[in-house]
């Protein structure tokens, strides 16, 4: 799907932005209201679904806004329904004079637009250029956050200091294994939606690791409860490595070459 969208009237405006858009993110990033489609296709529900599933919606206001939105088939009204609905990024761009209207001349699907921080455009050729820098930044600082690794400090057991922790330290630890390990495995659960997202290898990858894990996990506790104590802290120090484990496939999962679907 796009990952911009441009909800308009077929303004002059709105056509060179369109075009501006393609030229800095590919003709695939950017759809809009009046997109050329397949034959036979509803424009109101292609309308409803690349609105619904853009990152970011560009909502061009003029001074006839009001007016053109008002009809309950006009293709921004829908488009600009769905992004508020789905909670997308949704940024009101004003042209020509225009400024936000009040809430009570808005359908009530629409009212939270007015609250939104707009993007007034005053100068043309300089405005479109600085709002598409904007994006730019925004989209690498995404990309950025998302090739992070997981940098959070892999947590231990403190030693006891009195006679009492010392008698209380074997249930201490071993709560606190099986409590790391389920906290291993919901981090890992989420990080196998997140690659999932990225590239099937990568998930394909993450897959193998977590039938290993867990293959080491039931290993692991079969010994603490067929064995002796010194089990559990094998499990401990399992349990740290396993974590260890996670945030290196992580790094290699960064470096993996990613597709686009």
């Amino acid at each position: 799907m796009s990952h911009y969208y441009v909800a308009h009237h077929n303004e002059m405006f709105s056509g060179m932005l369109v075009a501006r858009l393609q030229a800095a993110f590919g003709p695939g990033s950017v759809a809009h209201t009046h997109m050329r489609l397949e034959p036979g296709m509803d424009a109101r529900k292609a309308a409803a679904k690349y609105a619904a599933s853009a990152e970011i919606i560009l909502v061009v206001i003029g001074t006839d806004w009001v007016n053109r939105i008002s009809q309950p088939d006009d293709f921004a009204r829908i488009a600009t329904t769905y992004a508020l609905k789905y909670q997308r990024r949704v940024v009101p761009v004003l042209i020509n004079g225009a400024l936000l209207p009040d809430a009570a001349l808005l359908p009530e699907s629409l009212r939270k637009v007015v609250y939104l921080s707009p993007y007034a455009v005053n100068d043309v050729e300089n405005d479109i250029v600085r709002l598409i820098a904007s994006l730019q930044r925004s989209q690498q600082s995404q990309q950025h956050a998302m090739q992070q690794p997981d940098q959070r400090p892999i947590s231990s057991v403190p030693r006891p200091s009195t006679l009492l922790g010392w008698l209380l330290w074997p249930f201490r630890l071993v709560w606190w294994v099986f409590a790391s390990i389920i906290k291993s495995l919901g981090w890992l659960a989420k990080t196998i939606v997140q690659q999932a997202l990225k590239s099937i290898i990568s998930l394909i990858v993450t897959l193998i690791v977590f039938g290993l894990v867990g293959a080491l996990v039931v290993w692991f506790v079969s010994n603490l409860l067929q064995n002796n104590m010194d089990a559990a802290q094998a499990l401990a120090t399992m349990a740290d490595s396993i974590r260890e484990m996670f945030n290196t496939l992580s790094n290699i999962q960064s470096v993996i070459p990613t597709t686009t679907p």
